[in-house]
């Protein structure tokens, strides 16, 4: 207990650690969520990489499989793009 403070004081610094907890819980949902969305995106890009690899051996015999892999590393970049901010 706090000597020489009056029943004012305690409630303020009650109220200001329970305004503290509660910011410190929300920054945590706040990381925690963003987290998750950058695993989830991660994830997705390397899902997305699993077919450029398997046109890599297809690309000679058709020429429109070349448009497909360059799209698709461009979606490649923008997941990645997006996962950096």
């Amino acid at each position: 207990m706090i000597k020489g403070g009056n029943v004012g004081d305690n409630l303020e610094k009650k109220d200001y650690l329970k305004f503290e907890l509660d910011q410190a819980y929300s920054d945590y949902r706040y990381y925690d969520t963003k987290i998750k969305n950058q695993i989830n995106m991660m994830i997705g890009a390397w899902v997305a990489s699993i077919p450029i690899f398997s046109l890599i051996f297809n690309i000679t015999t058709d020429p429109f499989l070349i448009l497909k892999l360059a799209s698709l590393y461009i979606a490649l970049i923008l997941m990645v793009c997006l996962m950096l901010m």
